[in-house]
C-alpha cells in the first residue's frame, strides 16, 4: 500500500500524457488514467529483482518522480497545467519552469533517489565514489531548478544547495560543525544570487521573476519582497486552519502520548513490544544495512525547511514533500522488516524431521 501511494504523484502528472477529459464526466477519466499509472508503476517498482531490496521501491519510485519532472520542466512544463499535484490554470501563478509544488516533489525525489543509489556504496566503504554520485545530481537538481531558462526558481537553489552540500559531507562520513554548516548555506546563498544576477544580464522583456528580483534589490523594495512572502506563508496556515489544526494535534500526540514507545519499539534490544514484526530486532538496526537513509533524512528536513522558509506557498511545500517521502520511507521499513522476519517464518514453516529415536 505504501508503494502505491508513493506512486500517485507522478502518476497524476502521467494522466496528463492521456486525454482524460474526454470522458464524461471527466473526473471519471482522471481516475482511470491515473489508477492504470499507479499499477503500472507500483507493479515495476515491486516485481524487479533488484539486489537491495529493501531500497529498491524507494529509488525507482524517487527516480522515476524526478525523471518525470525534469523531462516535463526542459519541455515546457505542460504536464503540470492542471494535474491534481501540478498547477491550477485558474490561478494563474506561473505557467513555466518549477513552481513550488514541483520543487517540493522533485527535491525530495532527488535526495531518496541518490540515497538508494548510494547505500550499497556506503556499505561496501567506497564513500568518495558515494559523495561524488551525490554531489553530481545536487549539481544537476540545481541547475535544472534555478537556471532562468530551465527551472527559474528562486526559493529552490537556497534549498537544495544545503541539503545536498550536507548530504555529501555525510555521506563522506565527515562530522558537521557549526562551521561547515555555516559554510554551506553561505554558497547556497551564493548560489542563488549567481542565478539571479545571469537572468538580470538579460535584456527586460526576457527576464524571469530572478532577474526581476535582483532589479528589486537594486531599487531598494526587497523589503517590500520579504513581507509578501512572510503574508503568503501567514495567509495559507490561517486559511487551512482544519490542517493546521490537525498538524498540531498530530505533532503533540507524538510528542507526548507516543514517544515513549516508539522510542522503546526503536531501541530495546529485543524491538519492544513490536519485536515481532522485525524479527526480534530493534528498529534502530535498520540504520546498519541502510547507513544513507538517515543523512538523506537530514537533507530531506533541511531542503524541505528552507523551501518552507523562503517560498510564499508555505506549508504545501512540505507537505508535497511528505507525501512522497514518507510512503517510501514506511515502504523501506516494511521491506526491511520482512528480510527480518523471512528467515524465522521458513524455519518454522520446514516440516519438522524424524523424531529422534531412543537406542
Amino acid at each position: 500500500m505504501s508503494v502505491v501511494l508513493a506512486s500517485v504523484p507522478v502518476a497524476t502528472l502521467l494522466t496528463n500524457l492521456l486525454p482524460w477529459w474526454r470522458f464524461s464526466p471527466p473526473a471519471l477519466g482522471l481516475a482511470l488514467y491515473t489508477a492504470i499509472f499507479v499499477a503500472l508503476i507500483a507493479a515495476v517498482a515491486l516485481a524487479c529483482p533488484w539486489r537491495d531490496r529493501i531500497l529498491a521501491p524507494l529509488g525507482i519510485i524517487a527516480g522515476l518522480t524526478a525523471l518525470v519532472l525534469a523531462v516535463d520542466v526542459v519541455t515546457g512544463a505542460s504536464l503540470q497545467l492542471s494535474a491534481v499535484m501540478g498547477v491550477p490554470v485558474l490561478v494563474a501563478g506561473r505557467f513555466y519552469g518549477f513552481n513550488n509544488t514541483a520543487f517540493a516533489l522533485f527535491t525530495t525525489a532527488c535526495i531518496l533517489l541518490v540515497v538508494a543509489i548510494t547505500n550499497p556504496l556506503v556499505r561496501r566503504g567506497q564513500r568518495r565514489l558515494a559523495a561524488l554520485v551525490v554531489a553530481f545530481v545536487g549539481v544537476i537538481a540545481t541547475v535544472l531548478d534555478g537556471a532562468p531558462s530551465i527551472g527559474a526558481d528562486f526559493g529552490g537553489p537556497p534549498a537544495i544547495v544545503p541539503a545536498f552540500a550536507l548530504l555529501t559531507l555525510m555521506a563522506l562520513g565527515v562530522r558537521l560543525t557549526w562551521r561547515r554548516i555555516a559554510t554551506v548555506l553561505g554558497a547556497a546563498v551564493g548560489a542563488t544570487l549567481l542565478f539571479a544576477f545571469v537572468d538580470y544580464l538579460r535584456p527586460p522583456a526576457s527576464r524571469s521573476h530572478l532577474g526581476r528580483f535582483v532589479e528589486t534589490l537594486l531599487d531598494g523594495g526587497a523589503w517590500d519582497v520579504v513581507v509578501r512572502k512572510l503574508e503568503a506563508n501567514l495567509r495559507i496556515l490561517a486559511n487551512n486552519r482544519p490542517l493546521t489544526i490537525l498538524a498540531l494535534a498530530g505533532v503533540a500526540l507524538v510528542v507526548f502520548v507516543l514517544a515513549r514507545p516508539l522510542s522503546k519499539a526503536i531501541s530495546e534490544p529485543g524491538g519492544g513490544r513490536f519485536g515481532w514484526l522485525s524479527g526480534g530486532a530493534p528498529i534502530s538496526q535498520m540504520g546498519d544495512v541502510t547507513p544513507m537513509l538517515r543523512p538523506g533524512l537530514v537533507a530531506l528536513a533541511v531542503a524541505m525547511g528552507i523551501g518552507f522558509a523562503l517560498n510564499d506557498s508555505g506549508i504545501a511545500i512540505p507537505a508535497y514533500g511528505v507525501s512522497l517521502a514518507v510512503p517510501l520511507l514506511l515502504a523501506a521499513c516494511a521491506s526491511w522488516m520482512l528480510t527480518r522476519t523471512e528467515p524465522a517464518l521458513a524455519i518454522a514453516a520446514a516440516p519438522a524431521g524424524p523424531a529422534p529415536t531412543t537406542p
